[in-house]
């Protein structure tokens, strides 16, 4: 949805290998939260993706610090995300 999604910082970052992002509150429909008891389920979650090589084979791997609640609602996430980010990383330029 378009106005939706979660306020945060990258905590680290290093091309091509690593992104970390920790998240302080959320955004919905347009507004910025940081006080409701829904946005207070996302502050302090950390998400990190990492990028490793091995012969030729590249992995990318999830690490998620976040109660069970959200980290199921972003499972389902990343089955859509996955694909569009192995389908982008794949395209010839």
């Amino acid at each position: 949805k378009k106005g939706y999604g979660l306020i945060g910082t990258i905590i680290e970052n290093i091309p091509n290998e690593v992104i970390a992002m920790k998240y302080s509150g959320q955004l919905v429909d347009g507004k910025k939260d940081y006080d409701s008891e829904n946005a207070k389920k996302f502050i302090g979650n950390i998400e990190r993706y990492t990028l490793s090589e091995n012969n030729g084979v590249t992995t990318l791997n999830i690490y998620c610090d976040m109660d069970a609640e959200y980290y199921t609602m972003m499972n389902g996430m990343w089955d859509t995300a996955l694909i569009n980010i192995k389908r982008l990383s794949e395209a010839k330029e």
